[in-house]
């Protein structure tokens, strides 16, 4: 078997059973706060969509029917967005003067990436086969030139986006609707669906956001950063 980040394979298999997402508010976790935000790369091409549909329908037995999240890489994860300075903020708060700074930092970053005329290769990714974490299946990313690590940098000056684990570049499939074993979900990972590699060409970065009261609802778009003219994806 061969994967881009086999740790989170032997992860996955060591839990034994799938964690589910059940359906609900959680009003403990957005607190009333209505729209999740987070940068991300939106996919434009057929052949990586068309991987990405064939194995969501190859793993749908174990995913929820109403995931509606469309494909993209998260690149981080900014938090719940506040419009207005509050006298009392939680440690997910996402505020203008946040989001500010981020622009800031992606304009320097990318400025500086076209004066030092880096290789178009630099905002490649590369896409493969099914991995999975304990709550979601997903398509392998590979981030072979560390441009995503770069702009995750720039974007979480401290290094903080709510996670309890590494970050590890993916495509969302799904989330699992109830416990699985484990081992009987990823016995055909490397069979069922092609990995050779794709390739993508990140031509933006999008500011995303969604419904915090229902975790599958659609992404909108709320700004677009452009990277490089469009080309090659289609």
């Amino acid at each position: 078997m061969s994967f881009y980040y086999p740790q989170v394979y032997r992860t996955f298999l060591d839990a034994r059973f799938t964690l589910p997402s059940l359906p609900g508010e959680y009003p403990d976790w957005h607190k009333g706060r209505e729209h999740y935000y987070c940068w991300a790369v939106s996919v434009d091409s057929h052949e990586i969509s068309s991987r990405w549909r064939a194995a969501q329908q190859h793993y749908a037995y174990y995913l929820r029917e109403d995931y509606h999240h469309q494909l993209h890489i998260t690149v981080a994860v900014c938090g719940f967005w506040q419009p207005k300075d509050l006298s009392f903020a939680h440690n997910d708060d996402f505020t203008p003067d946040k989001l500010n700074l981020q622009l800031e930092q992606l304009k320097a970053l990318i400025n500086d990436m076209g004066a030092r005329n880096y290789p178009e290769d630099i905002w490649s990714l590369n896409v493969g086969g099914v991995n999975s974490f304990a709550s979601a299946p997903f398509l392998e990313v590979w981030d072979e030139h560390g441009t995503l690590a770069a702009l995750r940098k720039v974007l979480l000056p401290n290094g903080d986006d709510f996670r309890t684990e590494a970050y590890c570049p993916h495509m969302t499939l799904g989330l699992y609707r109830d416990r699985f074993e484990t081992a009987a979900v990823a016995a055909d990972f490397t069979s069922a669906i092609d990995t050779m590699p794709l390739k993508l060409n990140m031509t933006s970065l999008d500011l995303l956001s969604y419904n915090a009261r229902s975790v599958t609802s659609p992404l909108r778009l709320e700004r677009r950063i452009q990277l490089l003219p469009a080309s090659g994806n289609r």
